[in-house]
């Protein structure tokens, strides 16, 4: 997940389907706190990984979207979960790649 004006992103994938606890917690900088929880049930996830356009298949328009992305911290193109898109998610994209 990332928040990203003033919004979480979070696209699920198939691995995700279940239930997930999120913990925001907010502070004011003067000792102020203040804390939600929520749940969110991902019981299907159908989109294709590698799919960023939604079209049914992993092709060349995935792969300009995903080099756009490249060296950023989009979660949407981050597949191994490291916090930055780089060369062992693009690994993972060629695989996927005529999927």
């Amino acid at each position: 997940m990332n928040l990203l004006d003033d919004r979480l992103r979070w696209r699920p994938r198939r691995r995700d389907v279940g239930l997930h606890t999120v913990k925001v917690t907010m502070t004011d900088g003067q000792g102020g706190v203040n804390e939600v929880s929520f749940a969110i049930d991902v019981i299907n996830a159908p989109y294709l990984e590698g799919d960023f356009s939604q079209d049914g298949r992993v092709d060349f328009i995935d792969f300009f979207m995903f080099a756009d992305a490249f060296g950023t911290d989009d979660v949407l193109y981050d597949f191994d979960d490291s916090g930055r898109v780089d060369f062992s998610d693009f690994f993972v994209f060629a695989d996927l790649f005529n999927s």
